[in-house]
């Protein structure tokens, strides 16, 4: 399955290549810093202040992986198993795992499925990696759409 199209690549490319400054009229001693740690585009802002990250929401940021493998001791698991750039982190320390919180986690599936007893069924649910192409209906397209050519 693919999980990232070319323009998630771009995106992500522009993101954390670009060097990012808060825009002029935001108020930076107005911003909340627990939901500030969950913003991707906010590293550059948290690295710098790092007492005023919220380790638990930093947990969540996808583009916070470096800091949190420099800070294990303060990951909040919970939340760390619903990112998808932590999966490393989650296969390294498969007993700090939260099962409840990992089927969210669209990198997730392949330990899903390694632990099939513990999936909570209902948070997969909302995953769109429970699905894949159905190779099947396309190969059946393909072939409908040659005949119709003829």
């Amino acid at each position: 399955m693919q999980l990232f199209d070319s323009l998630d690549i771009c995106r992500m490319i522009a993101e954390y290549c670009t060097p990012l400054i808060l825009l002029d009229w935001i108020l930076q001693n107005k911003l909340n810093w627990d939901w500030l740690s969950m913003n991707p585009a906010a590293i550059h802002l948290l690295e710098k202040n790092p007492d005023r990250i919220d380790w638990g929401c930093l947990s969540i940021n996808s583009a916070a992986i470096h800091l949190l493998e420099a800070n294990l001791d303060k990951i909040d698991w919970i939340s760390l198993s619903t990112n998808p750039a932590a999966i490393h982190l989650l296969e390294a320390n498969p007993n700090k795992i939260n099962y409840n919180w990992l089927p969210r986690n669209p990198a997730a599936i392949h330990i899903l499925k390694a632990n099939f007893n513990k999936i909570n069924w209902n948070v997969i649910s909302i995953n769109p990696a429970i699905f894949e192409a159905d190779k099947e209906g396309i190969t059946k397209s393909a072939h409908m759409l040659h005949m119709l050519k003829y």
